[in-house]
């Protein structure tokens, strides 16, 4: 069940024949150090959305949806975009989100509500409908300042940020992706628009709007990474019950089921220039997947790489990026994801995925369930 539509075999195979691969379409760098050197190369830009736009032949069009992507840290390179980055980190770092550990614990708490624990019976539980997604609703309610904004609403707005995401991390997308992502951005931006952030010193108000929208959107992350961790407690009984045993440390727990299912399994890169890598002549305009996924699982940098070890030492896993690159929401998922870990622990839980109960989203990007029901 857990290797339905699972990509770490054809990693293996790649990992083994080279450092990077030419696909007819787009460069793959699948080993640790490659990718890592990828992150942050100077021949490679994460400016990539102009490419993205003339794949689907609409150079000229979505002239909103187009500039709000351009303007992001995700698409852009650190230089260019200092005072986003700044606004980013202040708005998601412990300072600005200090309730965020207590407010998750409470929500955790109230969505596992399994009966009478002196009445032994099994539960099913939906993991994405009763956990991540009202964990997600009430954390971006709170990092976005929307707390006006009622519980269907501010749902229908989620949906609207996921049509976005579909779109960036669609290696193709489609003229009628590129439609309906268009208008969920103006829909995001109408809501927006009333947040309590969007007038800070020194960044004009159509900055900040653009950067509180794409926050919304990878606000799916949180979801992703949550699910992603307990599929993985849920297959692997031995280190779930590490966890449970305080023999590893939760963050370390997180840390390593992140490493083994990452969220982000490719981060696009676009070439600036013509240049030799690895052996191989890469041109301007070239795309490059940095398949983080890959990297996550090489047995060059990781020993038994594919197993569980909750007392890793060495490389972090390029789960959240490097250096200057790195994630800015790093701290908030894993504060989230441990603070959930740490009521799991702490009840005792002892679960399992259900029968049928977990399906992968296709797609080579991102990897989370689409489904995951767990049996308590």
């Amino acid at each position: 069940m857990s290797q339905q539509l699972s990509p770490y075999d054809n990693y293996e195979f790649l990992r083994k024949s080279g450092d990077i691969h030419w696909t007819g379409r787009t460069w793959l760098a699948v080993r640790y150090d490659t990718v890592a050197e990828g992150l942050a190369h100077e021949n490679l830009s994460a400016r990539r959305v102009d490419q993205m736009f003339r794949t689907a032949g609409a150079e000229r069009e979505f002239k909103d949806l187009r500039e709000t992507l351009m303007s992001w840290t995700f698409f852009s390179d650190a230089a260019d975009a200092k005072a986003e980055r700044k606004f980013i980190w202040d708005r998601l770092g412990p300072n600005a989100l200090a309730d965020i550990p207590e407010l998750v614990v409470t929500l955790t708490k109230s969505c596992l509500v399994v009966g009478d624990s002196t009445k032994p019976s099994i539960r099913r539980f939906d993991v994405l409908a009763e956990l991540t997604g009202p964990l997600r609703l009430a954390i971006v309610r709170r990092f976005l300042a929307l707390q006006t904004v009622n519980e269907a609403e501010l749902k229908s707005y989620l949906i609207d940020s996921d049509q976005i995401f579909e779109f960036i991390t669609s290696s193709q997308p489609s003229r009628a992706q590129m439609e309906s992502a268009a208008l969920s951005m103006v829909r995001l931006k109408s809501v927006l628009s009333s947040s309590g952030l969007i007038h800070p010193d020194g960044l004009e108000k159509s900055r900040v709007l653009d950067q509180l929208t794409l926050l919304m959107v990878v606000s799916i992350f949180i979801e992703k990474a949550i699910a992603n961790c307990i599929t993985k407690f849920a297959e692997d009984k031995s280190a779930w019950s590490l966890v449970q045993e305080n023999s590893v440390s939760i963050g370390m727990a997180v840390t390593e089921a992140l490493r083994l299912e990452s969220p982000t399994q490719i981060t696009s890169r676009v070439a600036r220039t013509d240049f030799e890598w690895c052996g191989q002549k890469i041109r301007k305009g070239d795309p490059v997947a940095l398949v983080i996924g890959s990297a996550n699982r090489d047995e060059g940098s990781f020993p038994q790489a594919n197993r569980f070890d909750g007392g890793r030492n060495g490389l972090r896993p390029l789960t959240f990026g490097l250096g200057g690159k790195r994630c800015p929401g790093e701290w908030l998922t894993s504060t989230i994801l441990e603070k959930v870990f740490e009521v799991f622990a702490r009840e005792k839980f002892e679960f399992r995925i259900a029968p049928d109960g977990l399906n992968w989203l296709v797609n080579p990007e991102s990897r989370r369930p689409t489904k995951l029901l767990l049996e308590f």
